[in-house]
């Protein structure tokens, strides 16, 4: 008998004990949880005689991390927003931003659990739920799959990452030929390499390769660098192959003049002084194959400008669903490949210690089969239906940002125009608060 009470009392220990640990960790991770954020209001301004309207934006957008048990933690990012980004079409203006009795658009974006290994020897990452997708040819803010990620850094100065996603979700990337259609059931394949550091003397290395089901076959890009003296030479390469027999590309009459293979390159030279808060970068961009759609979002791909590529929706510019990504019909149900060159420069300038001004310049011309907004002229309509459809023409635009409370509070503005065969302007003016 006085067994089974010991027994009893060190259960009713042990259990005392359990509990008290629990709470502890459950404690620690409560008071380990960061909050990180911002809200914004935007008013987006676009006039000139191929383009017009106004819209005002405001968003909320959060991220919140536990804190860490057993380097386990569990993360989600929400936003909710009103308004939109550009106004291509004339729309008025209170419909354009959000009117009384229009929805808000409120979601989670991100919603998973995070395991890092480094406590156990081993700088290992592996992440699992709804997240981001992480590579240098998406947005990894705004798109997302269902899946897990896994990194590694037991290499010093080299890490490897692989993704798979069994479903994936492109961030405003309206395509060419559908109404939406940036969601999709299919799954999605990614391997990474990236290298950089002190061992290789300024140079940086990225290598990504990616396949998804029943929408493109291959999708590889490379970016090196090298990095002496506060110059910066840069060279980056896309390749996509796209599957034209899957249900996104597919056309059982064979006249949608898909581009299979898509080819896009950029050379970039740049410098940056730090101690007179000046940096100055000139590049180009070139394409190959029958289109230079080959990457699913803008991401870290060197654009040059600052909103010819970003005026209807995506369909301009290089992502994967946009006009890149079509051939130009030649007549007697003939296509041509697609083409894009873009000549750019651009100069920033860092102040007093919050300022910053910029301007950009850049050339866009080649067979780009370049998307109209509905609200172009007739003229524009008569110049790109004689170019074949495509348009040749130069932006200039000028930046400015100020930081106010340690930047947590910034005042930023955009104004520019183009010239040529379109005469489009944006003006943009945002203040944004960080938390």
């Amino acid at each position: 008998m006085r067994v089974t009470k010991i027994s009893l009392a060190t259960l009713l220990a042990l259990g005392t004990l359990t509990c008290v640990n629990a709470e502890t960790k459950l404690e620690d991770a409560i008071k380990g949880t960061t909050i990180k954020g911002y809200v914004l209001g935007q008013m987006t301004s676009q006039f000139g005689d191929d383009i017009h309207g106004n819209v005002f934006r405001t968003r909320a957008w959060a991220n919140l991390n536990t804190g860490a048990i057993g380097g386990f933690n569990l993360g989600m990012t929400a936003y909710a927003s009103t308004g939109g980004g550009k106004n291509s079409d004339g729309t008025p203006f209170l419909e354009a931003s959000g009117a009384a009795g229009k929805p808000i658009n409120i979601g989670l974006t991100t919603v998973y659990g995070k395991q890092d290994l480094s406590e156990y020897g081993s700088k290992t990452t592996i992440i699992g739920g709804k997240m981001n997708i992480l590579t240098p040819f998406n947005d990894n803010t705004w798109d997302y799959g269902y899946g897990v990620y896994v990194s590694n850094e037991d290499i010093e100065g080299v890490k490897f990452s692989g993704q798979v996603f069994g479903a994936y979700t492109l961030d405003d990337a309206t395509d060419a030929t559908y109404t939406a259609g940036t969601s999709l059931d299919h799954p999605l394949y990614i391997l990474g390499v990236e290298a950089g550091g002190e061992k290789l003397g300024g140079a940086g290395i990225k290598v990504y390769a990616a396949h998804s089901t029943k929408v493109f076959d291959y999708m590889v890009m490379g970016d090196v660098s090298y990095t002496i003296a506060g110059v910066t030479l840069q060279s980056q390469v896309a390749v996509t192959d796209v599957d034209t027999n899957g249900d996104k590309f597919y056309n059982p009459n064979g006249t949608n003049g898909v581009a299979s293979l898509r080819g896009l390159y950029n050379i970039q030279a740049s410098y940056a002084n730090k101690d007179l808060g000046f940096s100055a970068k000139a590049g180009f961009t070139g394409s190959f194959g029958d289109g230079y759609g080959a990457l699913l979002n803008y991401a870290s791909f060197n654009m040059g400008g600052q909103f010819w590529y970003d005026t209807v929706g995506s369909k301009n510019g290089y992502g994967m669903f946009g006009q890149g990504g079509y051939k130009i019909y030649s007549g007697s149900n003939n296509y041509k490949a697609s083409s894009i060159m873009v000549g750019y420069v651009g100069l920033q300038y860092t102040g007093v210690k919050s300022l910053k001004i910029g301007l950009d310049y850049a050339y866009v011309g080649g067979d780009n089969n370049y998307a109209l907004a509905p609200t172009a002229s007739q003229t524009a309509i008569n110049t790109w239906t004689s170019n074949g459809g495509s348009a040749t023409f130069h932006e200039v635009s000028f930046t400015a940002s100020y930081g106010f409370f340690d930047n947590k509070l910034t005042l930023s503005g955009l104004i520019g125009s183009t010239f040529g065969d379109l005469q489009m302007a944006r003006g943009r003016a945002v203040v944004k608060y960080s938390f």
